[in-house]
């Protein structure tokens, strides 16, 4: 069996296994886990089997099994993040992951990143600001973000960029012209702003951070599943309740149940529950199972559940953004998304009723995806040879082989084939063409990347969209510390949050590649913050 079904990322329509960006691609399952640092260490056995039923949460109730300082949940960008500084500040720290491999959602993403004031922009003479990215970040999120931490992402983000260069190792793709890192336009930034990584997967920044925590002696338990939160008399968190040795993220299956005592505390880095059916559609009722979603089966509201249990506030739960990127012929993220999102930047989407344009293809998401909606129909992104980047061919190359994007010789072949009127897409794209060559997009204000050409030159590459499930904005409520609130709106001491587990940095709407930055942002504080922490006896 092929890492790719492991992964999930199969396309029953396409009968094709398709990881996100084929970064284990023609590995073998144990192979591929062990070369690339991501299977993590087995569950320690355990003489006692797993009871159903919920665990002790109060501390006088628990015989402890085991002691850490710190206990983190979950290997994602956040929870790595989180782990590395608690241990590179001397804590004695363990990570448990419920996957079956490190790197929870974090490994599927694009890892894209956005950065204010990086060395790419100053080489490319491009003015940006604290100002202008917490504008975007705000027209995008409908003002429902909070202020603070959207200026904390902003000023920390090239000291994490740079952290991740200098300290984590992490490869990002360069501008053959300037040396420096590429950049790219993305949706809903105003400014060019994100960086992708030169393996075009956010594997490329789970690898290295896993290797820096081997360093440190901290290896990832895959398998393994948060149970319940343990508060002391004070109501501080002393530790937790594991499940070790579960299957398909069911606690019922574990081997054994672990109490873990905590002496400074735990940080919650355990992502986003978008493809929690019955919970995301009981927050927005439009999101029930005729809806795709882009995350990995692991991707449950189960340890949010844990955290409501424990007393900890639940905020913009109801907060769930869709994908515009995603082809309809695949299941999952599929390998098409990866190459539709990137070819935004140069391509048009076209509405196949009329053969026109019917939105910016660089908006956010909730605007790209409420447009789409709106039509009621996959719409057919257009793009051609002209426009393919040294950065995402191979994204090209994978969704051609996978059969979700076409070649076609003419625009009348397109129109042919997928029944759009023929007048309506030849003066569209004379239109868009216009817009590319004088470098301003009249009709929906697109910004353009600098390496942008007219969409003339056959082969034309066509992908049907629509959209899928892909982040969840709320979560847990935190402060600018990473502190999680209680329902009494003080800070539960001992207990952390980070990444897509929280609510509040993304309001309505999170625009790509600020993902990327929340996680490393607020998992590296998180991590300091918990380190720090007095400890408990």
């Amino acid at each position: 069996m092929t890492i790719e079904k492991i992964a999930g990322e199969t396309s029953a329509k396409i009968g094709t296994a398709c990881s996100r960006r084929h970064f284990l691609k023609g590995a073998t399952a144990a192979g591929a886990l062990a070369a690339f640092g991501l299977a993590g260490c087995a569950p320690k056995a355990k003489n006692e089997m797993a009871a159903t039923g919920n665990a002790p949460s109060n501390a006088a109730d628990i015989n402890w099994d085991e002691e850490t300082e710190v206990l983190v949940v979950g290997s994602g960008y956040a929870g790595l993040a989180a782990a590395y500084e608690a241990a590179k500040a001397g804590a004695a720290v363990r990570v448990i992951e419920k996957h079956k491999m490190a790197g929870g959602n974090s490994v599927y993403a694009d890892g894209q990143i956005a950065v204010v004031g990086s060395a790419a922009q100053a080489a490319a003479d491009i003015e940006d600001s604290i100002e202008t990215f917490m504008n975007d970040a705000l027209t995008a999120g409908l003002n429902l973000n909070y202020k603070d931490k959207l200026q904390l992402m902003g000023e920390k983000s090239n000291e994490v960029f740079e952290w991740t260069v200098n300290e984590i190792g992490v490869e990002w793709a360069q501008d053959d012209a300037t040396g420096a890192a590429q950049l790219i336009a993305q949706g809903g930034h105003t400014v060019t702003r994100c960086i992708p990584p030169l393996e075009n997967s956010g594997a490329g920044i789970v690898k290295p951070l896993l290797a820096k925590l081997s360093e440190l002696g901290v290896e990832v338990e895959t398998g393994t599943q948060l149970i319940a939160l343990v508060r002391d008399e004070t109501g501080r968190i002393v530790g937790a309740t594991v499940a070790e040795g579960c299957s398909d993220y069911d606690p019922a299956t574990a081997s054994s149940r672990t109490n873990v005592k905590t002496t400074r505390g735990v940080v919650l880095a355990t992502g986003g529950y978008g493809k929690d059916v019955a919970f995301r559609s009981a927050q927005d009722p439009r999101l029930d199972e005729t809806v795709g979603c882009t995350n990995f089966e692991g991707a449950t509201a189960h340890g949010l559940k844990v955290a409501l249990d424990a007393g900890v506030m639940g905020m913009q739960l109801d907060q769930i953004q869709c994908y515009p990127y995603t082809s309809p012929e695949e299941d999952s993220f599929g390998c098409a998304a990866t190459w539709i999102e990137a070819e935004s930047a140069y391509a048009p989407t076209i509405d196949p009723t009329t053969g026109k344009r019917f939105v910016n293809e660089l908006t956010d998401r909730k605007r790209f995806c409420d447009a789409m909606f709106e039509v009621g129909t996959p719409l057919l992104q257009i793009g051609s040879v002209d426009n393919v980047p040294d950065w995402c061919a191979e994204s090209l190359e994978n969704a051609l082989a996978a059969g979700v994007t076409r070649e076609f010789s003419s625009l009348e072949e397109i129109a042919s084939e997928f029944d759009v009127p023929l007048d309506g897409l030849k003066a569209q794209m004379d239109s868009y063409n216009a817009c590319v060559t004088a470098g301003e997009d009249t009709e929906f204000g697109k910004l353009f990347n600098p390496d942008a050409k007219p969409v003339v030159t056959a082969p034309y590459y066509v992908t049907r969209a629509w959209p899928k499930v892909h982040h969840c904005m709320g979560g847990v409520k935190t402060d600018i510390d990473c502190r999680v609130i209680g329902n009494d709106l003080e800070p539960i001491v001992g207990l952390y949050g980070a990444g897509e587990a929280t609510g509040g940095v993304h309001g309505a709407c999170r625009l790509g590649c600020n993902g990327t930055l929340d996680c490393l942002v607020n998992g590296r504080i998180a991590g300091q913050q918990v380190a720090a922490l007095e400890p408990v006896a």
